[in-house]
Formats: C-alpha cells, sequence, structure tokens
C-alpha cells in the first residue's frame, strides 16, 4: 500500500484453491447458522410432568434447547414443588420467569385457583409467558422489571437470562418484591446472583411467604451456607435439589457445590 492507496494484485490460478476452500468453509457455516437459528419453527408441546396437564410454547430456539427435553433436575424440581409445596389458594410470584414454563407449572397445580404474578426484566420473555398462560388458560399479572431492593432504574445485561451488573447494556425498572406482592405466600427466585442482594430484606418485609423456592448461584463471593443461614434463622426447613444424584434431600451446611442448582425453605 503506498500514498494511502491499497495495492491491486490481479488474482491469479494460485489463489484460487485457497479462496475457494474458503468459500466452502463459509457456506457451511452459514448453512449451519441458518440451520439452527433461522429454519427454527416456534411450535407447543404438552409437558411431561406428573400432576399437571398443560402445555408449553416453544418460541425460541434457546426455549427448545434449554426445556425440549427437560433436563432431569428440572422435572425433579418441578414435581417435587407441585407434592411438597401447596399452591391451591395461595399468592405465587415467579421472580425471573424467562419464558414462564415455572408460571405454567404454578398456575396448573393450583388448578388455576391462585393469584400469580410473573416477573422478568426482559420485555419478549414477558411475551412469551404471556402466551404460555394464555395457552393453558390461566391467569396472572406480569410485570416487566427487575426484582431489587430499591425502587429505581437499574443497569442490565442485555441477554434473555440477563442479570443486573452496573456495565449492563440497557435500562431497566427494579422494584421490590414487597411492594409487588408484599401478601405473596410462595416466592421463586431465579435472579441470576441476585438473590444474595434482595433476599434478607424482603425476609425482613414478607413475613406471609411459607414457601421460598431459590435457584442459588455461587460465586467466591456468593456462599450457598450465607442465604441458606439467612433462612435457617427465620425458622424455615430447607431441602436442595442434588443435581449430582438427582435427589432433594436435606441441606446440610458445609455441602460444596460450585454449579447453580435449587434450595427448598418451607415453613408451616
Amino acid at each position: 500500500m503506498m500514498n494511502g492507496e491499497y495495492s491491486r494484485r490481479p488474482l491469479t490460478i494460485h489463489h484460487l484453491p485457497f479462496t475457494i476452500k474458503k468459500m466452502g468453509v463459509l457456506q457451511k457455516a452459514k448453512k449451519a447458522i441458518n440451520r439452527r437459528y433461522f429454519d427454527f419453527q416456534p411450535y407447543k408441546k404438552k409437558l411431561d410432568i406428573k400432576g399437571i396437564d398443560a402445555w408449553f410454547f416453544y418460541g425460541t430456539q434457546q426455549a427448545q434447547e434449554w426445556y425440549d427435553p427437560l433436563k432431569p433436575y428440572a422435572l425433579l424440581e418441578y414435581e417435587w414443588v407441585l407434592q411438597n409445596v401447596p399452591l391451591e389458594g395461595q399468592h405465587i410470584a415467579d421472580c425471573g420467569a424467562h419464558h414462564g414454563q415455572y408460571s405454567v407449572v404454578f398456575g396448573a397445580g393450583a388448578k388455576g385457583n391462585c393469584k400469580l404474578l410473573s416477573v422478568d426484566p426482559m420485555p419478549m420473555n414477558c411475551v412469551l409467558t404471556e402466551v404460555n398462560l394464555l395457552l393453558n388458560g390461566l391467569k396472572g399479572h406480569i410485570e416487566q422489571c427487575a426484582i431489587t431492593t430499591q425502587e429505581t432504574d437499574i443497569r442490565f445485561s442485555n441477554q434473555s437470562n440477563g442479570f443486573i451488573s452496573e456495565s449492563g447494556g440497557m435500562v431497566v425498572k427494579g422494584k421490590k418484591l414487597s411492594k409487588l406482592m408484599p401478601d405473596a405466600n410462595v416466592v421463586k427466585l431465579d435472579i441470576e446472583g441476585h438473590e444474595f442482594v434482595m433476599l434478607p430484606q424482603a425476609l425482613e418485609e414478607m413475613k406471609k411467604v411459607h414457601s421460598w423456592i431459590i435457584e442459588v448461584h455461587p460465586t467466591a463471593e456468593n456462599d450457598p451456607d450465607t442465604l441458606v443461614q439467612w433462612l435457617l434463622d427465620k425458622g424455615y426447613k430447607i431441602q436442595w435439589v442434588n443435581r449430582e444424584l438427582n435427589v432433594v434431600e436435606p441441606y446440610k451446611l458445609g455441602t460444596k457445590w460450585e454449579i447453580h442448582s435449587t434450595i427448598f425453605a418451607l415453613k408451616s
């Protein structure tokens, strides 16, 4: 390149094998991407969960990858909740609803007889949650916001299963669960680590909750035992999903785990 201009060399036969090979790789990549993302067709399918008769709308490729088929630990969790957590006549908050699968499990498990709140910061997640509730003839209120400790705008990572972050690419409404559903009896939290921030305040403000279902995200800074101790101090009995054994069992303080899993905190 000279004087700010690109040199233009004629394409010779020696360039062709690499160029053709390169184009072939690109075509294969394009076809793979198309098959995975652009050829996806949304569909509905009956949920294979004992205790409910419900359908689920798989509106995105991600939904298919996450939920069809259900992971063994997810199926175990849903069926345990249906057998052990009172749902009929309850006020239920599904925080971090994603596409509304847990909301459907709650609503169908309650036979439609519950006050249901579904919360998610992402607009498309809220739309898909609404679709799944309507598909099953279930009523619920959908709130587009992030659950936190203050009523203020907050930054959020711009992804379907995003999280609160000061460097987040979008701004969403932050709201307190005690303001959205102060009389909640059953609360499910899947809020990507923010459970360690909002739970102490919620435990003080929400005295009517008899069942907490919390997906816990352990990190070097966030020890699950800390969260469990907060619940024990309030009189809850703790069980958890042991993913390694695929069983629900009493939780023992000192248990070492690195991947996210769910704890159940129940009070009679």
